[in-house]
């Protein structure tokens, strides 16, 4: 899918996710080697899965992790609708997995990932328990990042993502990221 059709696309569904992160998502997922593994922690109604899903190189796997997975509804639409989409012949490797994100990430072995995106709960506690429980699952070379990194709505997440040890830089919109 060419990016204006994935920007109109990724439109279709619900969230927070403006063209200018959709872009940067589409373009880093396609950057990637083909056994790439990434996982979106937080998934809610799936818009940056399906970005990422029709943007990752084959046979890729995508994993989604989130505590409500696919209980969230909004006009028609939740993480089912995206995980459909991506089922139909796309060669992707896709894993749903209905948890916490930090008891999910204890069942992946330690650089596992080449990206985990973390878009989950935004408070403090939480954002700094999935960066503590994901950073491990990252191989070296690998990439750290996540959404809504803006200090007026989300202060929590912003002190959380600047005490990680790693040298964080925010590429497109309200995305942080950082290479492993």
């Amino acid at each position: 899918m060419n990016l204006n059709a994935l920007v109109e696309r990724a439109k279709f569904y619900p969230g927070y996710c403006f063209p200018r992160e959709v872009e940067w998502l589409a373009a880093t997922a396609g950057q990637q080697r083909q056994d790439a593994r990434w996982c979106e922690v937080g998934t809610l109604f799936g818009k940056s899965l399906i970005v990422v899903g029709h943007s990752l190189p084959r046979p890729a796997t995508l994993v989604s992790v989130d505590l409500n997975w696919g209980r969230q509804e909004a006009a028609g639409i939740s993480a089912h609708t995206a995980f459909r989409e991506l089922s139909n012949g796309h060669g992707l490797q896709l894993h749903a997995i209905r948890s916490a994100s930090v008891q999910a990430a204890e069942t992946f072995p330690n650089e596992w990932f080449d990206v985990v995106y973390i878009d989950a709960a935004h408070d403090y506690e939480s954002v700094r328990a999935d960066i503590d429980a994901w950073l491990p699952k990252i191989r070296t070379g690998g990439m750290i990042c996540g959404h809504d990194f803006n200090d007026a709505l989300f202060p929590g997440l912003i002190k959380a993502v600047d005490e990680t040890p790693l040298e964080t830089t925010n590429p497109a919109g309200s995305i942080w990221m950082a290479h492993v």
